[in-house]
């Protein structure tokens, strides 16, 4: 039997839908959406060929994907391919960047591959303690659908990143992974997008970390080797706090790319 794309779409909206009720506001609110527009993002390490990279995108009403700076600052973006759930898959013809907000704008090279965009609030204010949740492909997780995760809005952070220059994020109290960032943030009343997951919170001291990564670049075979291991030990401590790009932040940047949000 022949399975097109739109009927796999409808299979694996099928596992997200059965047996849930619809309600006005549920963690898994926003899943038909997910299942069409979430995207599992991978390409070659620039710098380290053998090594790859993976994240999460979605698409937006432009055709356009967003997705995480930090992502494409390490990656051979020649090698960058965005898979939706469904098996479709493309490259990439043109990349836009923020560092300061972390945030990248993918031109799929497949024109019409996003199918079903994610609408972005309008709202630009969070009750806190309001319940959030994303998708995404966290490390390790090889299934085609992404995964749900869900929190609630915990505070705000400022993150300085360079002198004079402060960036605000939404602190989210939930499980956000490596290989999550890039997913979108939805509000679980309105399944629209309040925010892009940008990184967990896996703390460590800055001169350790200065050490660790400049172990990992410049050391030898050996101590590569163990620094890498301690990088993934680091990746995997989990202490259900997660950073969020702002909605407004998110709305911004698209406009200064000339995308109506």
């Amino acid at each position: 039997m022949r399975v097109t794309v739109t009927m796999l779409s409808a299979m694996l909206l099928g596992l997200l839908t059965t047996n849930v009720v619809a309600q006005s506001e549920y963690a898994g609110r926003g899943g038909s959406g997910a299942v069409n527009s979430v995207y599992r993002l991978r390409c070659v390490d620039r710098i380290r060929p053998d090594r790859a990279h993976s994240s999460t995108g979605f698409g937006h009403k432009s055709g356009l994907v967003i997705a995480v700076e930090h992502l494409v600052r390490e990656c051979d973006v020649t090698t960058l391919r965005i898979t939706a759930p469904v098996g479709d898959s493309t490259g990439v013809s043109a990349v836009k960047v923020d560092a300061e907000l972390d945030l990248a704008l993918l031109t799929p090279t497949v024109s019409d591959f996003v199918k079903v965009p994610l609408d972005i609030t309008i709202d630009t204010s969070l009750t806190m303690g309001a319940q959030l949740s994303t998708w995404g492909f966290p490390y390790g997780y090889d299934g085609r659908i992404p995964l749900l995760s869900v929190g609630y809005l915990a505070g705000v952070a400022e993150h300085g990143i360079a002198p004079n220059v402060v960036v605000r994020k939404w602190v989210v109290n939930g499980a956000i992974n490596l290989g999550n960032s890039g997913g979108p943030l939805l509000d679980t009343r309105t399944a629209r997008v309040v925010g892009v997951i940008s990184s967990k919170l896996a703390p460590i001291p800055k001169d350790l970390e200065a050490r660790l990564e400049t172990l990992a670049k410049s050391g030898s075979g050996e101590a590569r080797t163990i620094a890498e291991i301690l990088q993934h030990l680091r990746n995997q401590t989990q202490l259900v706090i997660g950073f969020a790009t702002m909605t407004e932040d998110l709305r911004r940047f698209l406009k200064k790319n000339g995308v109506d949000p």
